[in-house]
């Protein structure tokens, strides 16, 4: 995965914690909600709706669909069993990066010192190119196309 300002190998993105609900076509007919939005709408809509686009639509689930939540530290987990009972495992964020996930997942990938020789790249990007050029003549040629 590459972000803005990262690279990384390996990266589990069932690791993010956010859901994302898309509503049904027929679930807009009766709510303020509109099935398509343009960027300018969009914004001016959830200005209106302090923030949100959900309204109404949500993610229907009961308190035994949670099976595991993960907190930050190990201190977090004796408060949090106080709150939800012993049926739901608890993790730490450590123990699943470490033995569920693996310890090279979401390990950031730093340029070498080649990536970031600029001139080295253009002289690479430049070998790409004529490879490409002498691969397409040569198909022209085999295929009685050249001159």
């Amino acid at each position: 995965m590459v972000t803005k300002h990262k690279k990384f190998k390996n990266y589990r993105f069932y690791d993010e914690r956010e859901w994302r609900v898309v509503p049904y076509i027929t679930e807009t007919d009766n709510s303020k909600l509109w099935p398509f939005y343009d960027e300018e709408d969009y914004k001016e809509f959830k200005n209106e709706n302090n923030g949100t686009s959900l309204l109404d639509v949500g993610v229907d689930f009961q308190y035994d669909d949670i099976h595991y939540i993960i907190v930050e530290k190990e201190d977090d987990i004796s408060r949090t069993r106080s709150l939800v009972g012993d049926r739901i495992h608890i993790f730490t964020k450590d123990e699943v990066m470490e033995n569920v996930i693996g310890v090279d997942h979401h390990e950031e990938m730093l340029p070498s010192p080649e990536q970031l020789d600029y001139e080295a790249a253009q002289r690479h990007i430049a070998r790409l190119g004529k490879m490409v050029h002498e691969y397409f003549e040569k198909s022209k040629n085999k295929k009685g196309m050249g001159k």
